[in-house]
């Protein structure tokens, strides 16, 4: 016997959701470090991408913008901390370049001592 009712699709109240692509910083390889030694700290985290569809990563510094990275993987990178800047603290934070879009990390302090 037919039913008198028709049946809804089930997935038609479903939401489609891309994956994040923001960049998050779990941790750092250090948190400080003497100012004018030459010093490679590495970003443990997620989202870090060098090239392709989710764009790429860089690192803003303080008053740096845009400093290079060492691509690792897509969860570990590392950055070169430029030897002429002053001590101090720095907010460090991730950055995603994915035109025309600028997805940003969490930022994290890192201290400079003399």
């Amino acid at each position: 016997m037919p039913s008198r009712y028709i049946q809804k699709n089930r997935c038609q109240n479903v939401v489609k959701i891309s994956p994040s692509i923001t960049p998050e910083i779990y941790g750092l390889s250090k948190n400080s470090s003497v100012n004018g030694v030459y010093t490679i700290i590495t970003i443990y985290g997620t989202n870090f991408t060098i090239t392709g569809p989710t764009g790429y990563s860089t690192i803003n510094f303080g008053p740096y913008k845009k400093l290079p990275i060492i691509f690792l993987g897509s969860q570990t990178i590392a950055f070169e901390i430029p030897t002429n800047i002053v001590s101090g603290s720095y907010n460090l934070s991730v950055v995603n370049i994915l035109y025309p879009n600028t997805l940003y990390s969490n930022s994290v302090s890192y201290n400079l001592t003399p």
